[in-house]
């Protein structure tokens, strides 16, 4: 699989936009982007599900972009774990609503 800074280098040349275009796409910025890029920062959940629209792909169809398709990413996990937690967030925060309301 090809790492995702590569992936979104592929993606982007694809479609002939510039990073800097692309960055304000997904509301990041230019030097954000660029790092995701290069492989220096990790990509936030909410970000990639923008860079998805963007290119009118899911999620797993980016990250998988130029792999085979029975590779499974490590960065999946981590993304449902990231998901996970927020539901878990949210939950709390429910219950914790709902007791001061009772």
């Amino acid at each position: 699989m090809k790492d995702l800074g590569n992936i979104l280098k592929s993606l982007r040349i694809s479609k002939g936009i510039s990073q800097d275009a692309l960055a304000f796409e997904i509301e990041i910025s230019l030097s954000t982007y660029s790092k995701l890029e290069r492989g220096l920062t990790d990509i936030t959940l909410s970000k990639l599900e923008k860079l998805a629209a963007f290119y009118e792909m899911d999620v797993v169809e980016v990250l998988l972009y130029g792999s085979s398709p029975t590779v499974i990413p490590s960065i999946c996990k981590k993304l449902i774990e990231e998901k996970d937690r927020e539901i878990m967030n949210l939950q709390k925060d429910l219950i914790e609503a709902l007791k001061k309301n009772i």
